[in-house]
């Protein structure tokens, strides 16, 4: 509830500031229902204020290389692609080489057991 306050509130002195309302903003054909293609006022083609100004580097800050020039690894990722490499190897070496659990070994086991018990 306290939300609703706070966003009634907000509202309000918007529209003691003398700025429009949302109701307000589309009644007077501003409020993104414009005609297809065409963007509503004060604001551009990708629904970004002007005023916003999108960032110009890279994902995560990457810098951007000249062709041919090779990408620096951090510190943390020879210990990363070792540790995900290393348990990569463990992971199929150990599984592959488990003694006979494999579904047919079990069931056949099931099968020898029951008949030995005489309910089969």
């Amino acid at each position: 509830m306290s939300a609703l306050r706070a966003a009634a509130g907000g509202l309000a002195r918007a529209a003691r500031a003398g700025a429009p309302t949302p109701a307000a903003r589309r009644a007077a054909g501003g409020g993104g229902g414009g005609a297809a293609g065409e963007a509503p006022p004060g604001l551009s083609g990708g629904g970004h204020a002007h005023d916003v100004s999108e960032p110009g580097g890279r994902l995560f800050g990457e810098p951007i290389r000249a062709p041919g020039e090779r990408r620096v690894w951090f510190d943390w990722e020879y210990a990363q692609y070792a540790g995900l490499a290393t348990a990569t190897v463990l992971l199929v070496v150990g599984l592959g080489s488990r003694p006979g659990k494999s579904f047919k070994s079990t069931v056949d086991e099931d099968a020898a057991r029951r008949v030995a018990d005489g309910k089969f």
